[in-house]
């Protein structure tokens, strides 16, 4: 089996902060060359948590390369192989956003989540973090460092692929029964997981915006939002549609870089601890700790979106 696995770190909430970029290529199923790259982001300014994560600072990257200096070379070793990524939504976004920051044309390239790839091929385990399934796999490594995370990545997928007796990532996919993404001149289309979990609630990696620029002065351009809760006046897939399709990004848990809470109840501040969510209860502690999540109740969404309008 032949592909790439990467992972990126950002600077802060802005999805085109990339500080450092971890590359791990393998070959026949056996890891061939691991390369990593700190990058100069074009706003250069480092959030206190994002710095608190990875541990890469200001003064780490202010005489680093820009992406755009850099991305001939990345190219050249990634090139035509499937890209793959724990929670591949989120780094692949950053990729996009980065390419679109510097016009640069997407590549031609599939990839896939190692997320995916690890819940089917380990069903019910507690959980599917890279940490977590490194711990699974007997892996030590150096959470948050991008080389490290990639190099986990990589193993997920390698082992995946020998228990499913799939000789390369496309084929490990169609037995898993889900979709490889694609990122392409103009777009993409996200990687699916099972019909059966999208069904009941729908996943960030599902909603792929309208084929047409979007605003960059709307409200939602750029910012993060995670849905919990039913909605009221609008599904929560519309809901997360007219998101993408505003510039904005959907994810599916609350983490610090999240920018914004939507909570389908009117007066969340009244709920007791037993009756909040557990993305609610993670936001508020993250809140706690210095995060600027914005916690905002359906019709203060409401309100966001039509102010781009």
């Amino acid at each position: 089996m032949n592909f790439a696995a990467l992972d990126f770190e950002t600077a802060n909430s802005d999805r085109n902060s990339a500080c450092s970029l971890g590359v791990v290529i393998v070959e026949k199923g056996e890891i061939k060359e691991k390369l990593y790259w700190l990058i100069k982001p074009p706003r250069l300014y480092f959030h206190p948590i994002n710095i608190s994560i990875h541990g890469i600072t200001e003064r780490d990257v202010a005489d680093k390369p820009e992406f755009n200096a850099l991305w001939d070379e990345i190219y050249s070793h990634i090139k035509g192989r499937v890209l793959v990524a724990h929670n591949a939504s989120f780094d692949m976004s950053v990729l996009r956003y980065i390419l679109d920051t510097y016009s640069i044309s997407y590549p031609e390239q599939d990839y896939y989540c190692s997320v995916t790839a690890a819940r089917k091929a380990w069903p019910g385990l507690m959980s599917y973090r890279l940490d977590s399934m490194a711990a699974h796999l007997g892996i030590r490594f150096n959470h948050h460092n991008a080389l490290e995370d990639a190099l986990v990545s990589a193993r997920i997928i390698i082992e995946a692929c020998r228990l499913n007796q799939a000789e390369t990532v496309a084929e490990l996919s169609q037995k898993q029964k889900t979709r490889l993404g694609r990122i392409f001149p103009g777009g993409y289309t996200a990687a699916s997981q099972s019909a059966g979990r999208e069904a009941k609630l729908p996943r960030a990696s599902s909603i792929v915006a309208a084929q047409k620029p979007a605003d960059a002065s709307h409200p939602c351009f750029n910012k993060t939002f995670v849905f919990t809760g039913t909605l009221q006046s609008i599904s929560r897939r519309n809901a997360m549609q007219k998101v993408v399709n505003a510039g904005g990004i959907c994810a599916d848990y609350v983490y610090p870089n999240v920018n914004y809470l939507v909570v389908g109840v009117t007066d969340y501040n009244k709920l007791s601890d037993s009756e909040k969510s557990s993305k609610l209860l993670k936001a508020e502690a993250l809140i706690k700790k210095g995060a600027g999540i914005r916690i905002i109740t359906e019709d203060a969404f409401i309100k966001l979106l039509k102010e781009g309008l």
